[in-house]
């Protein structure tokens, strides 16, 4: 619910703004936002991203009736495709934002009106997203050796974090300038941008007004370049209120003793130091971001709130090698980034950023910790959002002031009412519906678990060439390597090695850990191979999982052939490694997904079954909690048929919201129901504003009782007329005064 108090609730007591590109503009309109979702209605569950729509019957701004209103030489202003408006409702005291979004089309007749559509920013989420599968505990960076495997966690709400970033929504700051390291720490420790080389600790997810914050845990990052002390440099990282332990992040310029260093104590201080020695502190306050900035000599910290502090330092000239983030128990941190700010507008930038996005997590018992994540291609952000949306029972949507909300349905349905409506002040009509569809006999979660391989060594073969293909003179191919429907590639190596006839080279297909193109050469079938003939192979990634490989014959004799295999006969290769279908692609593991399935436990309604696809994002190796829970959570609202409320309309108030509850009380249906708001439709004419609301009913309190219903709360064998004859008998006031 949007801040302030509403100074009386008369519908023409509101007045209304439009803004196009920040001008004042005239006009009658109405919008409508909701909530997707494909439950019954009396479930309280919402998922997917619904575009907020709108339109505007715009008033011409000159009474001149001989210059009638067309496009191609407008007589006055006209709007255009793409323009910023915005939408604006006031009583007098106080004004709130209900709309923010663009034109999206203009129509017109001559002689007659205009108006255009709107629509608000969903069209962002068009943006295409891939990333690389991952697993919650990565291999090493490293080949083979002895460096522990990578705990990464995983959680959904990383991608979905990851996919707004594509769309341009932030929930912590965007990438700065000249990015050294990105790691928002949405769930996870992996970076968007820069290389994750090590882990420690038991890293936990820690609830903040961003979305997820890191605690109980470190990671080291190498970073995309390596200035060396002196060159301007900068760390930013978000502090939640709810810090209250210690939080390290190093910069470390060729050894870990040479750092420049940003700590935050349990008193949410921000302490600057280069190589152990202080440097300048700064209060944090009510602050949540802080910023370090390192330049000619000089270290500042300043937070989101304007607190500042400087000091001087001395540099050593080494290289920077390595980024440290360090968290105790009771840190709570995230958005954190170190960059190379070029101008002044780089300094700091984090300080003055501004959400665009919201992910609430107050409630977390319908998503967690998944042990693997598919690969991500041929997507975009609006797929992968619906889908995570969908699986995890989350609703999403832009709010009136172009905010992306992320909320689970079930803290959602936990909000505390923001207002109560009445149906004898706020309600004006009010449908219902009572049906048995709405009802579920039983309620299974499919999804899809995890079969991971994996390997400090790149000796998982992700692909081979197939078909034994064979080339003449001059001929061409193209080989395509991808992964089998279902199946992701840990880490593929995409570095080929040639070997083969063309390099005179075969022995290094014996190892493993390469992977491999190449041919041999025969005139007789492969009974002999022949040397010295050319060939050019070239390679190509094309996606997260997806490689190109081309071969362009030589100008080689009629009856010789290329065939795109390793030698049959050749006593360099082993026996295993002979006639062997090339090319090779190889990695650190794979994922292949298993169909699984969960039901709900406790007696189901009269309707029919209700099965909810939650795809890979619930998929644990050693686990059925979190699909269980949510199929007892569809299964808790689905056993008993229950009333559900159609339509809405109220006395407007501009302050309510999407995912806002309120109370719907009723003296005449002695009941007060609490329900959460899904679908807000606001308009304004010449006869005033109006507002529909669509909502779902969380909860009914009866606040008064039939004598029939009362009977039911009394002892089977007594009345209610039984019950008043047990006295007090009914006296008269006469009789009552004698008393």
């Amino acid at each position: 619910m949007q801040a302030g108090s509403l100074s009386g609730g008369d519908v023409q007591a509101f007045s209304t703004r439009i803004l196009v590109n920040g001008v004042q503009r005239y006009g009658s309109w109405a919008t409508d936002r909701e909530l997707s979702g494909d439950l019954p209605a009396q479930v309280v569950a919402v998922s997917g991203v619904t575009q907020a729509t709108g339109s505007v019957t715009w008033f011409r701004e000159t009474d001149v009736t001989s210059s009638p209103m067309q496009p191609w030489n407008p007589p006055e202003w006209l709007p255009k495709r793409g323009d910023r408006i915005e939408i604006f409702v006031g009583d007098g005291v106080t004004e709130w934002k209900l709309f923010h979004g663009l034109i999206d089309r203009t129509t017109g007749s001559v002689g007659g009106g205009f108006q255009s559509t709107l629509i608000d920013d969903y069209d962002r989420t068009s943006a295409d997203v891939e990333h690389q599968a991952l697993l919650r505990s990565m291999p090493p960076l490293a080949l083979g050796g002895t460096d522990p495997y990578r705990s990464i966690g995983l959680h959904p709400l990383y991608f979905v974090d990851y996919a707004l970033r594509e769309a341009r929504f932030y929930s912590t700051p965007n990438r700065e300038y000249d990015t050294l390291l990105s790691a928002p720490m949405q769930g996870s420790w992996w970076p968007h941008y820069g290389l994750l080389e090590s882990t420690s600790g038991s890293a936990l997810n820690t609830v903040t007004p961003w979305g997820l914050g890191r605690s109980n845990g470190g990671a080291v990052y190498l970073p995309a370049k390596n200035p060396v002390m002196g060159t301007t440099v900068q760390m930013s990282v978000l502090i939640a209120p709810g810090h209250t332990g210690a939080a390290d992040f190093y910069m470390d310029y060729g050894s870990a003793t040479d750092h420049i260093r940003l700590s935050v104590n349990s008193a949410r201080t921000a302490i600057a130091l280069v190589r152990g020695v202080e440097v300048c502190r700064v209060v944090m306050g009510a602050g949540t971001v802080v910023s370090l900035l390192a330049k000619s000599g000089t270290i500042s910290l300043r937070t989101d709130k304007g607190a500042t502090a400087s000091g001087a330092f001395t540099t050593s000239g080494s290289g920077l090698s390595k980024i440290r983030v360090n968290t105790d128990a009771n840190a709570s941190v995230g958005g954190f980034q170190a960059s190379l700010p070029a101008t002044a507008t780089h300094e700091h930038a984090s300080t003055t950023w501004v959400a665009s996005a919201r992910l609430d997590t107050t409630s977390l018992i319908l998503s967690g910790i998944i042990d693997a994540s598919p690969a991500i291609e041929d997507q975009t952000a609006a797929d992968l959002l619906n889908e995570i949306g969908k699986a995890t029972l989350s609703a999403m949507w832009i709010d009136e002031t172009g905010v992306f909300q992320w909320a689970p349905s079930d803290a959602l349905r936990g909000r505390a009412p923001v207002r109560t409506v009445t149906t004898l002040e706020d309600v004006l009509s009010l449908d219902w519906e009572d049906g048995l569809l709405s009802t579920a006999s039983k309620v299974t979660v499919k999804y899809q678990r995890p079969s991971i391989t994996r390997s400090r060594w790149r000796t998982t073969v992700l692909a081979r060439g197939g078909g034994s293909q064979s080339l003449k003179s001059q001929d061409e191919a193209e080989i395509f390597l991808e992964p089998e429907s279902g199946t992701h590639w840990i880490m593929p190596s995409y570095d080929f090695l040639e070997v083969g006839g063309t390099v005179g080279i075969w022995g290094s297909a014996n190892q493993p850990e390469y992977s491999l193109v190449g041919m041999y050469f025969s005139a007789d079938g492969g009974e002999t191979e022949l040397i010295g003939l050319s060939a050019t192979i070239t390679t190509a990634q094309l996606g997260p999982q997806k490689a190109l490989v081309k071969y362009v014959a030589g100008n080689w004799a009629s009856n010789v052939e290329g065939v795109i295999k390793t030698s049959p006969i050749n006593t360099n290769l082993w026996p295993k490694n002979r006639d062997m279908e090339l090319p090779r692609l190889v990695g650190r593991g794979l994922i292949e997904y298993i169909d699984q399935k969960a039901v709900a436990t406790g007696a189901g309604g009269p309707g029919p079954e209700l099965v909810h696809d939650a795809g890979v994002w619930m998929g644990r190796t050693d686990s059925t909690e979190i699909p269980l829970r949510v199929a007892d959570y569809i299964a808790g609202q689905t056993a008993v048929p229950e009333p559900v409320i159609t339509g809405l309309s109220i006395v407007p108030d501009p302050r309510l919201q999407l995912g806002d509850v309120i109370n719907i009380q009723s003296d005449l249906f002695g009941v007060t129901l609490t329900a959460l708001i899904t679908s807000v439709s606001t308009g304004h004419d010449t006869s005033g504003l109006s507002m529909e609301l669509g909502v779902r009913v969380i909860d009914v309190a009866r606040d008064s009782m039939t004598y029939a219903q009362y009977n039911q709360t009394l002892e089977a064998d007594l009345s209610y007329a039984q019950w008043q004859a047990l006295g007090p008998l009914p006296q008269s006031y006469a009789e009552f005064n004698n008393e």
